[in-house]
């Protein structure tokens, strides 16, 4: 065993022994998260939808990460922001839509969670967000008549 190998052994050993406890291997974080999809609504030109947050923690016990949430946009481009909060598990994914400039129709993407080291990374939410066309007021007639009489001393 060279200088150097022990080296790079004597670090690899002092990271990662204090994540575990004596005589156990440090195990790996799964990825769990609340849902795997996400649904909005909303109607072309006007406000868009609320904001939603989606909890990630560590499954099967192993220690997760810091997660990082990127969007895969399947249609369209640029109407979905996925951020991480939080600095231990759980943390929340908050999946924001932005409706400016969008016409109604159905719109997908997918929000890809990655933790380092997670042995299930990324992991996948899908979302869907519905626009629906702006209410139209029409009118039967574009003329009103009344008629009527006049009574009284």
């Amino acid at each position: 065993m060279t200088l150097r190998s022990m080296v790079v052994a004597a670090l690899a050993a002092a990271l990662l022994l204090p994540a575990c406890k004596k005589g156990e291997d440090p195990q790996p974080g799964t990825i769990g998260l609340a849902t795997t999809s996400l649904e909005f609504e909303g109607v072309a030109g006007q406000a868009s939808p609320t904001a939603m947050a989606v909890q990630v923690d560590g499954a099967g016990g192993g220690a997760l990460a810091r997660p990082t949430a990127s969007v895969a946009f399947i249609d369209g481009s640029g109407w979905l922001t996925a951020s991480v909060s939080g600095s231990a598990a759980p943390y929340l994914v908050t999946v924001t839509p932005d409706t400016t400039g969008l016409g109604a129709g159905t719109y997908r993407a997918t929000v890809l969670v990655a933790s380092a080291g997670a042995t299930n990374t990324p992991r996948a939410m899908a979302i869907t967000l519905t626009l629906l066309p702006q209410p139209v007021i029409a009118l039967s007639a574009d003329t009103l008549a009344f008629t009527g009489s006049v009574s009284g001393p």
